[in-house]
């Protein structure tokens, strides 16, 4: 006897498959001038997005500092807990307004 194929997908698509959308972290010139447009002395500060740091898997963007909650509940990653982040270390990182626009400022080691 003869298996259908169409019995196989049947039997797939009740028991559901389990399928995770991998996470982008987003580019800092992507971001909405919103979160980034800054004077002159206005603190711009470093938020990391991903569920782990951005030396490890992770993102990390400069924002001024009145986005940030606005920043993360649009961007950060969706962490369920359970993560196995890397402890890899990199240069740490820091926010700055230059020329009107937050900017992240990576130290190189």
């Amino acid at each position: 006897m003869r298996a259908n194929p169409g019995w196989w997908l049947l039997i797939m698509v009740a028991c559901g498959t389990a399928q995770t959308v991998p996470w982008n972290p987003p580019e800092q010139e992507s971001l909405d001038p919103a979160w980034t447009d800054c004077a002159d002395g206005e603190a711009c500060v470093v938020v990391q997005l991903g569920c782990c740091d951005h030396c490890n898997g992770g993102a990390a963007v400069s924002v001024r500092a009145d986005a940030v909650g606005e920043v993360e509940a649009a961007m950060a990653e969706d962490c369920g807990g359970g993560e196995d982040c890397t402890l890899m270390g990199c240069g740490a990182v820091s926010a700055a307004c230059d020329a009107g626009v937050c900017v992240l400022l990576q130290e190189q080691l």
